[in-house]
């Protein structure tokens, strides 16, 4: 898969999965500590930092905001590895690393505090230690942490040292170190044999980019619902996907998650709305980059039991609360990108994948609104 190549290489050259693609600002990364130094842990808009993969994961609000687009995620967090284990020591949420321009200064958090002060604690109810820092079994993933900022490092040229630190539900799995020569030699290599080659001698790089495909998608993507003859969509929501809902927001319970190297990729989903229920009908992993990315679909019997698939689909027995679905069509914007035009809005309420309850928004489809038929308001207006 050439995709991978090209992403190994935007990372070595600042992009990282689009990161200074369509003048994308580079976002200010976190902070890891170790040995008393402070290094960065690279932070892109095009993935979740370790701290918003909580929010992620317990389907939560996050209770910061971005007011300027050098830091989306609203925070800068400091961490550290400890017997082996990661920890989150504190959280910025100040004027200083979050910027200015503060849209609604009644709702923002200006200070930098130990990680209770924001009610975060580990999932597993372990107890903060002394100084207050938490372990953070949250998160699983890569972290790429370098001493020098990509963007300095993009214009210097030469290449420097590249730290890998895998992370497995807040346990250290792998902590590798790419020297430079490392990285000059994965540039000279062919396409052809790039992700063999990858896979064999450096498979955290290879983990590494799988890792922010996975994320990368997940943000991009949404998910298709049919409504009769009428196309909808789930709306992009912070690197969640609907189907992630059935693995409790745990993307290593997916079985096709960054660490299957043979089948991987973020879960694009498409739904009926049929008889009051909610049905998954087709899985597609898309894996890639920005404007590049690669399509496999998954067959429901590689997810479900025999049993639970009729009609070849799935009841969404584990949809449970209240979620919205946008109709409308697909445009061409000013600047040439695609982008969904939304028409009207459906609130349903499930219930184990039944929907107990409907509310549209401005109204259903062919129903009258107030005595007058759609004709008549558009004849009116």
């Amino acid at each position: 898969m050439k995709l991978l190549r090209r992403i190994f290489i935007a990372i070595l050259f600042v992009l990282a999965l689009g990161n200074h693609i369509a003048n994308a600002t580079e976002q200010i990364n976190d902070i890891f500590i170790e040995n008393g130094k402070q290094y960065m842990l690279s932070v892109s808009w095009t993935h979740p930092s370790p701290l918003q993969v909580l929010y992620i994961r317990t389907d939560t609000k996050s209770p910061f905001r971005w007011h300027c687009t050098s830091n989306y995620r609203g925070h800068v967090a400091t961490w550290q590895i400890c017997d082996s284990a990661l920890y989150l020591i504190s959280v910025n949420a100040s004027k200083k690393v979050c910027g200015e321009f503060w849209s609604n200064e009644n709702t923002r958090i200006d200070t930098m505090a130990d990680p209770s002060f924001f009610g975060i604690k580990s999932l597993s109810g372990t107890a903060p230690r002394e100084d207050g820092s938490v372990f953070a079994d949250w998160f699983s993933g890569v972290l790429e942490i370098t001493t020098t900022s990509k963007w300095k490092r993009y214009e210097s040229g030469p290449f420097e040292e590249e730290r890998f630190i895998y992370i497995r539900n807040g346990k250290l799995v792998k902590d590798v170190t790419l020297t430079p020569f490392d990285q000059w030699w994965l540039q000279e290599i062919e396409d052809d044999v790039f992700d063999d080659v990858l896979k064999k001698d450096y498979p955290i790089v290879y983990l590494y980019n799988c890792f922010l495909s996975y994320y990368l998608r997940a943000g991009l993507s949404q998910d298709k619902v049919e409504y009769g003859k009428h196309q909808g969509r789930f709306p992009v929501n912070d690197y969640r996907t609907m189907l992630m809902l059935l693995y409790d927001n745990d993307p290593l319970q997916f079985p096709f998650n960054w660490e299957n190297f043979e089948k991987n990729g973020a879960p694009v989903c498409t739904w009926i709305i049929k008889n009051n229920s909610l049905f998954l009908s087709q899985v597609t992993l898309q894996s890639g980059g920005l404007f590049e990315y690669d399509e496999e679909n998954v067959s429901l019997s590689e997810l479900f039991q025999p049993e639970q698939i009729v009609n070849n689909r799935v009841l969404a027995s584990w949809m449970n609360g209240e979620f919205v679905v946008e109709y409308g069509e697909e445009i061409v914007n000013d600047f040439g990108m695609k982008e969904f035009k939304v028409e009207r809005k459906q609130t349903i309420t499930l219930n184990s994948g039944r929907i107990v309850k409907t509310e549209w928004s401005p109204s259903a489809f062919g129903k009258k609104e107030k005595g007058k038929s759609v004709a008549e308001r558009k004849k009116k207006h």
